[in-house]
């Protein structure tokens, strides 16, 4: 007979996904994903977030519990909770790669979420761009905030503006360090390692010169592998604390516009771009996207006195009256 801890290992879901935690062992499927050549940092996202959907909140216990209504209410359940429908579908995604392994190694006799669909809806969740006076004022009013999940007003005013002058993600401003910036040049840059970019691959961002002076000064002593962003981790909660940081500034989190998370950052920079003239095709080099229908289709959006300043430009076609 096979023996029973083995047979439950193949089957617990907290062996199969780990516990979670900076430290933790990675479970079976995550050590899958890095036996095929996936990067450590997403073969840990897959299953922290698989993890959070099936055992924390449907809270299934071995993999014979799984089921499609279950993982549907929770994925709707992230919706409700904020996040975009692009990130609900990564969530999915997640998810279905989890039980269609389980189904391909003979532990599931057949693959219960094969029909769970994409989620429909805005691809970025209804966000808006800040208006540069916003972008200002919340700048400026965090950098003499109080401290908020670990970073002083001052680390984090540096955050935003670096994600608004850079777009810059925010698991890709966690991992920076000194060595990454230049900042002594006449062309001072951030360089974003390949091991955290999205595209995989390194790449140098210019600074403007006055955001180069104010790094210059916050990091004056660090060490060049010391972290820019000293005491938040992977499990900093930008969201939550940009929530009160717009609130700080008096900018609302939501308007007619759509609504102002942490992404949305990077949305109004590259918004930015495209109020400043930026060419189309700079400007999907600046947001590093692999195509311009994202740049300009997702992630650029002009509010309305932008519509009215473009219809102005227009020839007069009729003679004043009066």
């Amino acid at each position: 007979l096979d023996d029973p801890d083995d047979v439950g290992r193949t089957r617990r879901l907290s062996d199969i996904l780990g516990v979670g935690g900076r430290d933790a062992e990675p479970g079976q499927f995550e050590a899958y994903l890095l036996a095929k050549g996936d990067t450590p940092k997403h073969a840990r996202q897959q299953a922290d977030r698989a993890r959070r959907v099936l055992v924390d909140m449907c809270r299934f216990v071995v993999v014979q519990d799984i089921d499609e209504a279950h993982a549907l209410r929770a994925l709707a359940k992230l919706t409700e909770d904020g996040l975009s429908v692009s990130t609900r579908n990564a969530f999915r995604q997640a998810c279905r790669s989890v039980t269609r392994w389980l189904y391909r190694e003979g532990r599931l006799k057949r693959d219960p979420l094969a029909q769970l669909d994409k989620a429909k809806g805005d691809s970025d969740g209804g966000r808006r761009a800040l208006s540069a006076g916003e972008q200002r004022r919340l700048v400026e009013t965090t950098r003499t905030g109080p401290t908020r999940g670990c970073l002083t007003g001052e680390a984090r005013s540096l955050m935003y503006l670096l994600a608004l002058t850079t777009g810059l993600r925010r698991g890709e401003l966690l991992a920076l360090r000194r060595s990454d910036l230049v900042l002594d040049d006449d062309n001072p840059v951030v360089t974003v390692a390949h091991g955290h970019a999205k595209n995989r691959k390194n790449t140098r961002i210019p600074l403007q010169p006055e955001v180069a002076a104010v790094l210059r000064g916050f990091l004056l002593d660090a060490l060049p592998v010391s972290p820019v962003f000293r005491g938040a981790g992977r499990h900093y909660r930008a969201a939550e604390v940009l929530d009160h940081d717009l609130e700080a500034a008096g900018i609302l989190r939501e308007t007619e516009a759509g609504r102002c998370d942490f992404h949305s950052l990077r949305t109004s920079f590259v918004t930015s771009l495209a109020r400043a003239g930026v060419s189309v095709a700079q400007a999907q080099r600046l947001a590093r996207h692999c195509n311009p229908s994202l740049t300009t289709g997702i992630y650029t959006k002009f509010g309305f006195d932008e519509d009215a300043a473009a219809i102005a430009k227009l020839p007069r076609l009729t003679s004043e009256v009066g």
